[in-house]
């Protein structure tokens, strides 16, 4: 991974993202020596994306199987749930 200052002249920062977006590079911008953005190819960002939506996916269904119990006076280990959250990943 390249690091770069979040101070780039315009034909840098236009290098830094052709470089992103052709080469699948990614490109970790600082500010005073901090991490601070990151500039990466679309197809990092769509996977992160869909990584979000089945995790999503996983905790409401958790959360909707958990009312359910909860509702019939039914429960359920901690680690029970930790199983089927695995299971279900």
């Amino acid at each position: 991974m390249t690091e770069s200052t979040t101070a780039p002249a315009p034909r840098e920062l236009a290098e830094l993202i052709d470089r992103a977006a052709s080469g699948k590079e990614r490109v970790i911008l600082t500010r005073d020596g901090a991490e601070v953005a990151a500039v990466v190819p679309m197809e990092d960002i769509r996977a992160l994306e869909e990584l979000d939506a089945r995790e999503d996916e996983v905790d409401q269904s958790a959360f909707i199987e958990a009312r359910e119990l909860l509702e019939r006076g039914e429960t359920i280990s901690h680690a029970e749930v930790k199983r089927r959250i695995r299971e279900a990943q």
